[in-house]
């Protein structure tokens, strides 16, 4: 694998997808989950509660559940919501619980500048930022994504490959 391509949910193989060549899959931090994680903790605790007191299963049953499925939801949401880099631009798919999902498109040719931040202790411990790709149409961001300085180098060396600068 490339030491510039992201790892761990974020794919470096070269698939080609008609007349584009995927570069790599980008898959949000796992940090994105905190919703998520919020129900699951919360169902668990509200169990653990539930079986102290000596409430019915059938109860147990019904709460364990719905915090289940609150949390599959967002987990839904997190492992679905990916961005694809390719040879031509961004293709960035934004799942929105079971049902919902968005797909922009990015040509390379309407990317002006992209930019990366990562703000406080919490993301510089567990390597997570906001990259900022500003287009011809407006500001796209991007928040909670996994090594940003190596997404953000990433894109700008296919951006800059497209454009046919030699790094």
């Amino acid at each position: 694998m490339d030491e510039d391509a992201p790892q761990n949910g974020q794919n470096s193989a070269h698939i080609k997808r008609g007349a584009k060549e995927v570069l790599a899959v980008i898959r949000r931090h796992w940090i994105a989950l905190d919703k998520g994680l919020i129900f699951l903790c919360i169902g668990v605790l509200a169990v653990a509660g539930g079986l102290k007191l000596g409430a019915k299963s059938e109860i147990l049953l019904l709460v364990g559940s719905f915090f289940g499925l609150l949390f599959f939801g967002q987990f839904v949401s997190w492992w679905f919501s990916i961005i694809i880099l390719s040879n031509s631009g961004l293709e960035i798919i934004s799942q929105k619980g079971l049902f919902r999902r968005g797909v922009v498109d990015i040509p390379y040719e309407s990317i002006m500048n992209t930019n990366y931040s990562t703000k406080g202790l919490v993301q510089a411990a567990l390597g997570f930022g906001t990259i900022v790709i500003q287009t011809q149409s407006g500001d796209i961001v991007l928040e909670k994504i996994r090594k940003p300085a190596k997404v953000h180098s990433l894109v700008t060396a296919n951006y800059n490959k497209f454009r046919g600068f030699d790094e």
